[in-house]
C-alpha cells in the first residue's frame, strides 16, 4: 500500500496483478453487463455497467477481484478506524469512448470510494479537487498538516492495475478519453461495518455477511 494526499486528505494506492486485470476484462466482455450514462445531463459522458438479473440491476461481480479489494480495504480501515471495517456496497464498470469525459462529482452514501484502472492511458486522467473546508467534521481522514480553506487539485494518470482509494466526498472528474480503444475501469463505494466500543456510545453498523455472485448489493435486493 502506498499513501498519498489529495489536498489534505489521506488517500491510498494499490497494485493489482496483470493476471487479475486480464481476468476481470475477460469477465466484463463475457458477462451480461448493461451500460447506462453516468450523467443524464451530459451527452458525451462515459457509461456505467451493471449486471442485470431477476432482481434488476446489481453490482458487477468477480470473485478474485472482490477478495483482492477486501484485502486493500482492510489496510485502509486499519489506518482510519477502530473496530470498524470497510465493506463494498456498490461496484460497477465504466466504459469510456474517444472524447468522452465526466463532470465533477462526488459519491454520496459512501465512506471511501475506489477506482481500478484496467488499461494504461497517456492523456485521459482522473482529476480530483478538494476544498478543505469540507473536512471540518471528518478529521479522522485528515493529514496532520491540515490547512483550512485551501482548494487543491490532484491528477491521477491511469496505469493498468493501479487502484486508488479516497474519501468519497472529494470531487473528481474524468478528463476526455484520447484514444480510439474503449477504456474500462472498475469503480466502487464502501460503507462502515462494526461496533463502536466507546463507553459513551455503542453503535452497531452491519450491512452484509459478504457479497456473493447472486447477491452483490444485499441492501438493494428485492425479496
Amino acid at each position: 500500500m502506498k499513501e498519498f494526499l489529495i489536498g489534505n486528505a489521506n488517500c491510498y494506492e494499490f497494485q493489482a496483478t496483470d493476471q487479475l486485470v486480464d481476468s476481470v476484462l475477460a469477465n466484463i466482455e463475457n458477462s451480461n453487463v448493461e451500460y447506462k450514462k453516468i450523467s443524464l445531463n451530459q451527452n458525451n459522458s462515459p457509461t456505467m455497467g451493471y449486471i442485470k438479473n431477476e432482481y434488476g440491476y446489481t453490482s458487477f461481480y468477480h470473485q478474485e477481484l472482490y477478495s483482492f479489494l477486501d484485502e486493500c480495504l482492510k489496510e485502509v480501515a486499519e489506518k482510519n478506524f477502530n473496530n470498524f471495517s470497510l465493506k463494498i456496497v456498490d461496484l460497477w464498470t465504466t466504459k469510456s469512448k474517444f472524447g468522452q469525459s465526466s463532470q465533477s462529482h462526488f459519491h454520496t452514501m459512501s465512506i471511501f470510494s475506489g477506482l481500478l484502472y484496467l488499461s494504461d492511458c497517456d492523456r485521459s486522467e482522473t482529476e480530483f479537487t478538494m476544498n478543505t473546508r469540507l473536512y471540518d467534521n471528518w478529521k479522522f481522514f485528515i493529514h496532520e498538516n491540515f490547512i483550512k480553506n485551501k482548494e487543491q487539485t490532484y491528477r491521477v494518470k491511469p496505469k493498468k492495475g493501479k487502484i486508488i482509494i479516497w474519501p468519497s466526498d472529494i470531487k473528481h472528474k474524468i478528463t476526455p478519453h484520447s484514444t480510439k480503444d474503449d477504456r474500462y475501469t472498475i469503480a466502487f463505494n464502501t460503507f462502515l461495518e462494526g461496533i463502536s466500543l466507546k463507553s459513551s456510545a455503542r453503535i452497531n453498523i452491519s450491512l452484509t455477511d459478504g457479497c456473493q455472485p447472486e447477491d452483490a448489493i444485499p441492501f438493494r435486493k428485492k425479496t
